[in-house]
């Protein structure tokens, strides 16, 4: 099972000044100590052309830290995390910021495309960082070709459902582009909501279905926080939407994204362990695993307080795990 820890803001908070310690208030490398608790697996975000200060305001004013997410601080955060041994998924933001089913900005070096210029873009865009990671000597195991796309990408290019036959396009050019370099890389298509079981059969009937877009994984992410109920009242949702899009779509299956509380760490330690249980239930091996978004902080280091991480503070500049990470299975 894939167990993972997405990590995009952990280079940054350590430029910051950041350092982590284990359960004994012992210095050590976070990577390490997130292998510790059973991490298999490093997911790193990458952004066309990030603003040089790293962060971004929001359309409601918040001011959030996007972390180093350019093409060369992830290439060093990839080799960092292959060094160690970790597994590696590469998601593409096909933005200048964090895409969502809010935002899907166009990145604005390609505010002048066509859904013809588009295409072409994300294939260029997507092969050149595969090739840089082929040069570095880096076989990703998975690429994301756009981040919880609910709503599509590029804005209004390939927004769904106005454009459906244009987002099928996208995601093919993205997933050619990944297995024209790396051929056995598995290429994910990424959803919120991963309890929204109408949502999912929708939008997969459209775009595998009737638009045949590639791709080799279905992805979702879950937060009962944001939905605003308990796991314990959704995880049958996420279980049954699993196996369902497993069968019905022959796809592996995968939980891109998950978290908790952070003030509430057994908790979220409990849900860990019921959404790999349903992920690993789902029959004949397609169901692959877990990511966590994103242990490696906590609100309080973060501007706009983002509250399901997975660390706490334990003295001045310096971070530990929060026991929600035990949920992996250390």
């Amino acid at each position: 099972m894939i167990k993972g820890a997405d990590i995009g803001w952990l280079s940054m908070l350590e430029k910051l000044g950041m350092s982590y310690v284990d359960e004994k208030m012992q210095a050590a490398d976070p990577l390490d100590l997130l292998k510790d608790y059973g991490i298999n697996t490093i997911r790193l975000r990458l952004f066309v052309d990030p603003p040089s200060s790293c962060f971004w305001r929001k359309n409601n004013g918040k001011r959030v830290m996007l972390g180093f997410c350019d093409k060369n601080s992830v290439l060093e955060a990839a080799k960092r995390a292959k060094d160690k041994g970790f597994k590696l998924m590469i998601d593409l933001h096909y933005s200048d910021h964090f895409a969502d089913p809010e935002y899907q900005d166009i990145p604005k070096l390609w505010s002048a495309a066509d859904d013809v210029w588009a295409v072409a873009l994300i294939q260029e865009h997507t092969e050149r960082f595969m090739e840089a990671l082929r040069d570095l000597d880096i076989t990703p195991d998975f690429v994301q070709t756009g981040n919880e796309i609910n709503n599509g990408i590029l804005f209004p290019l390939g927004k769904y459902p106005e454009e459906k036959r244009n987002l099928a396009k996208f995601l093919t050019s993205g997933y050619e582009a990944v297995k024209n370099i790396f051929p056995d890389t598995k290429v994910v298509t990424h959803l919120a909501e991963g309890n929204n079981r109408k949502f999912f059969e929708e939008f997969f009937d459209d775009i595998l279905g009737t638009y045949k877009a590639k791709t080799d994984v279905i992805g979702m992410s879950y937060y009962p926080y944001w939905i605003g109920k308990s796991y314990k009242e959704t995880i049958h949702d996420l279980s049954v939407n699993l196996m369902k899009c497993a069968k019905k779509y022959d796809k592996e299956v995968m939980v891109c994204e998950i978290g908790g509380l952070e003030t509430e760490p057994e908790e979220t330690a409990d849900m860990i362990r019921l959404v790999l249980n349903a992920v690993e239930a789902v029959p004949s091996g397609k169901g692959l695993g877990v990511i966590y978004w994103e242990p490696a902080a906590c609100s309080k280091v973060l501007p706009d307080n983002y509250p399901l991480g997975a660390c706490r503070i334990v003295a001045e500049n310096t971070l530990q795990f929060t026991d929600a990470m035990k949920g992996f299975g250390e």
